[in-house]
Order: C-alpha cells, then sequence, then structure tokens
C-alpha cells in the first residue's frame, strides 16, 4: 500500500469537504447579497444533476486516459486549478458591492466551480485502487474517509472559523489550498509510479447497465447515511430528549465523531467480511437505530444510538469506494468512482427526504 499516495489523496478530500461546507455557509448570503436569493433552489438542483451525469463522463475520461498510456492525475490538476481559479473569482467579486456589474458573474462563477470541483474529485477517487495494492480497499480508504468526515464533525467550529475569516478571505485561501494540493498529489502520484513497474492498461471489460446502477445507488446510500448521522437521528433523540438546537448539533457531533474515530478500527472488518457484507451489515444497523430512536426510551437510546449509527457510517464508508471500484469491469475504475461520487452528490440534495423522520417523533 502506497501510504504516501494515500495521504496525500486524504489531504486533498479534507479541502474539497471543508470547500464544499464554505459554500454551503455562505452561498445564501452570497446570492442574497447580489438579489439572486431566488436561484438558490436551481443551483441544488444544477449540484445533483451535474453530480450525477459530470463526474461518471470525468470518469470515462480518465479511463481513456489511462488506456492510451497517460496519466489520470493530470485531470486532478486541471480539477485543482480551475477550482481554485473559480474559488478567487468568487471572492473577488463577493468583495464588491452589491449593485456593482460584477455581481451578474456570480451565478456563473459558482457553476464554474461546481464543475471544477467534479472534475478534481472523480479522478481523485480513482487513484485509490493502485495506491491500495492487492484486495485491502477498505484499509487503504480510511485517511480518505476521515478526511470526509472529520470537517463535519466539527461543523460548530469549522461554522464559527469561517465566519470569522469571511467570505472573500476563505475563498482566496480555499483557491491556494485546492491548488497546492492538487499538485502535491500529482508529484506523488508521480514518485510512486517512478518506482512501480510499469502496468500495461487493462482493456476495457464488458460494461452492464446493471454495474452503473449499483454504483451510483451505493453512493446514494452514502450521502443518506452521512445525512441520517449528521442530521436525520440526531433531531429525532434531540426532539426526544426535549432539547433544542444545541442539543442536535451535539448528538450529531458525537454521531460523526464517533464514525472518525471508528473508521480505521472497523476497516479490518470490512475485509474480513467482504465490502459486499460490510455495506449490506452498515445499512441494516443504521436502520435499526433509526427504530432505537423513534421508540426506544429516550435518555437509554442515545448513547448507544449514537455509537451504533456512527459505526455503521464509518464501516459503510469504509466499504463503499472499495465496493464500487471493484464491482466494475477491468478498465472502467474511473468510470466506477465516477458514478459513486456522482450517485454521493445527487444523494446529498435528495437525502433532505430523510428529515421527514422526526415529525413523527
Amino acid at each position: 500500500m502506497q501510504l504516501p499516495v494515500i495521504y496525500a489523496l486524504a489531504l486533498l478530500q479534507l479541502v474539497i469537504t471543508l470547500g464544499w461546507m464554505a459554500y454551503a455557509n455562505f452561498q445564501a448570503s452570497l446570492l442574497d447579497h447580489f438579489g439572486f436569493a431566488s436561484l438558490a433552489g436551481l443551483l441544488s438542483v444544477y449540484l445533483g444533476v451535474s453530480g450525477a451525469t459530470l463526474a461518471p463522463l470525468i470518469g470515462v475520461v480518465g479511463d481513456r486516459i489511462a488506456r492510451g498510456g497517460g496519466r489520470r492525475v493530470l485531470l486532478v490538476v486541471v480539477g485543482g486549478v480551475l477550482a481554485g481559479l473559480a474559488f478567487v473569482g468568487v471572492a473577488s467579486t463577493a468583495a464588491t458591492r452589491s449593485d456593482s456589474a460584477f455581481g451578474a458573474v456570480i451565478v456563473p462563477l459558482v457553476l464554474v466551480w461546481i464543475f471544477a470541483m467534479t472534475v478534481l474529485n472523480a479522478p481523485a477517487l480513482a487513484l485509490v485502487p493502485d495506491a491500495a495494492g492487492g484486495d485491502r480497499g477498505p484499509l487503504a480508504v480510511v485517511p480518505v474517509v476521515v478526511g470526509t468526515i472529520l470537517p463535519t464533525a466539527l461543523w460548530p467550529l469549522v461554522r464559527r472559523g469561517l465566519d470569522w475569516l469571511g467570505g472573500p478571505v476563505t475563498f482566496v485561501l480555499g483557491g491556494v489550498l485546492v491548488v497546492l494540493v492538487a499538485f502535491l498529489v500529482r508529484r506523488t502520484v508521480a514518485s510512486h509510479e517512478r518506482r512501480s513497474p510499469d502496468v500495461v492498461p487493462a482493456a476495457p471489460g464488458r460494461l452492464g447497465g446493471g454495474h452503473l446502477v449499483l454504483v451510483f445507488v451505493v453512493g446514494v446510500l452514502s450521502a443518506c447515511m452521512i445525512r441520517l448521522a449528521g442530521e436525520g437521528v440526531p433531531a429525532i433523540l434531540a426532539a426526544r430528549l426535549g432539547s433544542a438546537e444545541i442539543g442536535r448539533s451535539l448528538l450529531a457531533a458525537a454521531t460523526l465523531g464517533v464514525g472518525t474515530m471508528l473508521a480505521p478500527v472497523l476497516a479490518p472488518l470490512g475485509v474480513s467480511l467482504g465490502t459486499r457484507r460490510g455495506l449490506l451489515y452498515s445499512v441494516v444497523v443504521a436502520l435499526a437505530c433509526v427504530l432505537g430512536a423513534l421508540f426506544g426510551p429516550s435518555v437509554v437510546a442515545a448513547a448507544p444510538v449514537t455509537l451504533l449509527l456512527g459505526g455503521a457510517l464509518a464501516l459503510h464508508l469504509d466499504c463503499g469506494l472499495p465496493f464500487s471500484l471493484a464491482s466494475m469491469p477491468d478498465g472502467r475504475v474511473g468510470l466506477g468512482a465516477g458514478l459513486y461520487l456522482g450517485g454521493a452528490m445527487a444523494g446529498s440534495q435528495l437525502a433532505g427526504a430523510v428529515t421527514w423522520v422526526p415529525s413523527l417523533s
């Protein structure tokens, strides 16, 4: 297992996650500042649709580059540079007056930024199998999983930091970081390739519709699991405990924190069970946690539900990407990564449906 490559990809995932969090934190105020608040819903639709369609297409491009003897990591650099430029463009526009003529470009800049983040993320995930080596996918993706969950667990602190920095400074820093880390990934991957024997790219295997649907659905499930752990179940427990927003935030942070800590602990279980069974068991446990939060004694249920749901989330994310990539035919790893990411991006917009559950309590 090539740990330098894995850790570089994990750092990139951390920066990407923080970028999405910054976007979520400042989107409403940015749009409102320039009189485009009514477009928030359309941007959400664009995010889901572009993820579901663009991420797989970028994955296919990466596969073709790899089969032609090229390096898919170049797509990571292209996406990083484009995202960095979009970040700086948004920062420059956000610093202008609300009646400025530059305000008209804020929405196109956001569209370009979402596009660039997708171009950056999909081929990066496709680099995991080469770095993992052998059948140890769940172990290899642990740093990437931690880079995804940890910032969300620390969301109250992250939000304070973002608000303290302000939108323009946050976006400039984000632009610089995403470019630097994209080039770090390129350098790390290039160093690994120099030390490894040349590998003949696999010819593309036959692709069936079942492959596409299965991997996409796993991505959707991953987004739903994160939403359950970060919003749905904590909201149920907070309502049953008579707590307000503070209680929900603490429970969400606790659940996601448990997931962060258990990701490395449960990765060997994902290897021994197999990623398919690991995914199945994680979903079953998550559904049991929902039922426990709804119908169990409120005070008694809070601690075990938090621990079990955090563990289920960790196991699910440990297994989700490796299962998706292994489920694809030879030579289609980029498409698998794109479908998984596309499902997660689409699912992140659809997963709000799980928040109906607290209304039953």
